[in-house]
């Protein structure tokens, strides 16, 4: 009986940690199947013999079946261009596409002739009955969670409920090392010997915020891994690969406020950091952040998304600019916690005027927190969420086949914003340099003198600039580009 299984995850940016992918790998070795990871960078289809070379490295292994895991951007243009040439190689080898693009665009991907099944939602039960299937020859029919096709039909099953607890997936970290090499999956701690991991500890999120998915994907739903076992994968990351850093992924870790503090006090009494996790604005309170503070939390991601009421409210954050500023101040007290405040420009009614008021409101927070971190991303309308249907009223047509999903380019946003009315060809230009003078505004003291001093001197150049809406002859950020790893040369300057 065939158990070789490969599973597949294309990188865009960077490698980081394929937790998803490295879940349904640990559920389908845990069930007693030979399973293969694999991260293949982007970079790598620059070379135009390497999907050859890998679908014919892929068809000599026999597998049982491929299964891809997909975003939305430009790894599912890549990944449809890998899934086509396997075809071509062996056009009976099932390739399976999970992950959250196919789950929310399922019939639109699999009605390309190089998908065979689609993985809707949570992948680790799918993939083991899809396994069991496969390899008994079986049909498809009983198993909830998936599309198929059959005689030249697109099928689609009943939906599968979420894991209730999903302690009952345990993490085979081993198959992370053996495959991908846990070199790759690593961070650096700037001026320090000590790497990071990122890390989840729940799944889902109940909040309701309009760009998001996790409404379509997590139905709102928050389940979360004990405290036993994060504690116990933390212990065993420390011990086993001397990592002494997290960073938390979940998509809301502090739902459970006593959870979240158990997990960091714990955390703390053995030696590890956590480097930063995601927190809402109204969650913000002075004692809260004492405690993050004492138990040693280094770093806040908060998504303020807007400076101005009417669009912060289209987004039903439940949150308004005059909160954010009481907040803030709460948050300048605590100087040895660094905060990533994000915000989002080009929000499908905006105006110009309303991204002023966010570029203003980036001003205000950086003066009150020097050593802050604010980004501005360009909107991107991604599919399953209200903020989609929003930008289809407003205009948007999406891509009608999946490779054309490429645009959807968070670093190189390529995507026409055809939801702003009122958008020229030059309004991309503007808000790349809205976004890269933004991170300018950190001015906190550095590790030398002249560092402090050239931070402050981009400072008050990125200060001046949003007073006054000048973002011509961006000399500085020409200058960046070589020396500041926020920068990405990718933008258009």
């Amino acid at each position: 009986m065939n158990k070789k299984i490969l599973l597949l995850k294309i990188e865009y940016t960077s490698y980081d940690n394929p937790l998803g992918l490295l879940y349904v790998g640990s559920y389908l070795k845990n069930n007693g199947y030979d399973v293969k990871l694999e991260i293949i960078h982007s970079t790598m289809f620059k070379n135009d013999s390497f999907c050859e070379n890998k679908a014919r490295e892929i068809e000599k292994e026999g597998y049982l079946f491929v299964g891809f895991s997909v975003l939305t951007g430009p790894q599912t243009k890549y990944s449809a261009t890998l899934s086509k040439k396997i075809k071509e190689f062996n056009k009976d080898l099932p390739i399976v596409w999970g992950g959250i693009h196919p789950s929310l665009m399922y019939e639109q991907t699999l009605k390309e002739k190089y998908v065979d099944v689609v993985v809707i939602g949570e992948g680790e039960r799918t993939a083991l009955e899809l396994a069991d299937a496969f390899s008994q020859n079986r049909g498809l029919a009983d198993i909830g969670g998936i599309g198929y096709k059959k005689n030249g039909s697109l099928i689609f099953n009943k939906e599968r409920e979420l894991i209730k607890d999903i302690d009952e997936i345990k993490i085979d970290w081993p198959l992370l090392e053996s495959f991908i090499g846990i070199e790759k999956c690593l961070g650096e701690i700037q001026g320090q010997d000590m790497v990071n991991i990122l890390y989840i500890s729940s799944r889902g999120c109940p909040h309701n915020c309009s760009f998001c998915y996790n409404k379509a994907f997590n139905k709102r739903r928050w389940r979360a891994h004990s405290v036993e076992r994060v504690i116990s994968d933390i212990s065993y990351l420390k011990k086993k690969y001397n990592i002494r850093h997290i960073v938390f992924m979940d998509d809301h870790f502090f739902v459970n406020k006593n959870r979240s503090y158990e997990i960091l006090s714990r955390m703390k009494d053995m030696g590890v950091v956590c480097d930063e996790f995601l927190l809402r604005i109204d969650e913000v309170t002075e004692d809260a952040i004492k405690r993050l503070s004492d138990l040693g939390v280094k770093r806040l991601f908060i998504g303020i998304e807007s400076g101005n009421d009417r669009v912060l409210s289209l987004m039903n954050k439940n949150t308004t600019r005059n909160m954010i500023l009481d907040k803030f101040s709460i948050l300048s007290k605590y100087k040895d916690v660094a905060i990533n405040a994000a915000m989002i420009v080009g929000y499908p009614t905006e105006t110009l005027k309303e991204i002023w008021d966010s570029v203003d409101l980036g001003l205000e927070l950086a003066s009150m927190l020097p050593g802050i971190v604010v980004t501005y991303q360009i909107f991107l309308p991604y599919p399953g969420t209200e903020s989609y249907q929003l930008a289809l009223k407003e205009g948007f047509r999406p891509p009608i086949a999946t490779e054309d999903y490429e645009v959807y380019d968070t670093f190189g946003n390529t995507m026409p914003l055809t939801w702003l009315k009122w958008a020229d060809k030059n309004i991309y230009k503007l808000f790349y340099r809205i976004d890269k003078y933004g991170k300018l505004l950190t001015h906190s003291e550095s590790t030398s003198a002249i560092r402090t001093l050239g931070k402050k001197f981009f400072y008050y150049l990125a200060r001046f600039r949003f007073k006054h809406r000048f973002f011509a002859f961006p000399f500085e950020l020409f200058f960046l580009f070589k020396f500041n790893r926020y920068y990405n040369p990718k933008c258009r300057i």
